[in-house]
């Protein structure tokens, strides 16, 4: 995990359904950035899956610094509507400790 050209990330994600259209799942990570450092993180996510309507939330804490010990947060949302089995749209927001953005976007499956 450290050096080289390409940067190279192992991680480990578990989940299941806790009740019927709820999944929950927890992933531990660690990758190596551009610059030879070792990057942790840990993920929360939970979909819930209403027919045509799923919203995903998900919530990770990183620790970009194993030295530092400075965790970077970030809080993600996304809306989803399932117009027909072949066009959704979504939208979505993620709000994290360097940045925050705003998403829009259109599935198109044939």
């Amino acid at each position: 995990l450290a050096g080289g050209d390409d940067p190279f990330g192992v991680s480990l994600r578990l989940g299941g359904y806790l009740s019927e259209g709820l999944f929950a799942s927890f992933e531990i990570g660690r990758v190596a950035s551009e610059d030879g450092d070792a990057t942790l993180s840990n993920t929360l996510a939970l979909t819930y899956d209403l027919g045509p309507v799923s919203l995903d939330l998900e919530t990770r804490l990183g620790f970009p610094d194993a030295a530092e010990l400075a965790p970077t947060t970030e809080l993600s949302g996304t809306l989803r509507y399932q117009l027909t089995p072949l066009l959704a749209v979504e939208g979505g927001a993620t709000i994290s400790t360097p940045a925050a953005e705003a998403r829009f976007g259109v599935t198109l499956r044939w």
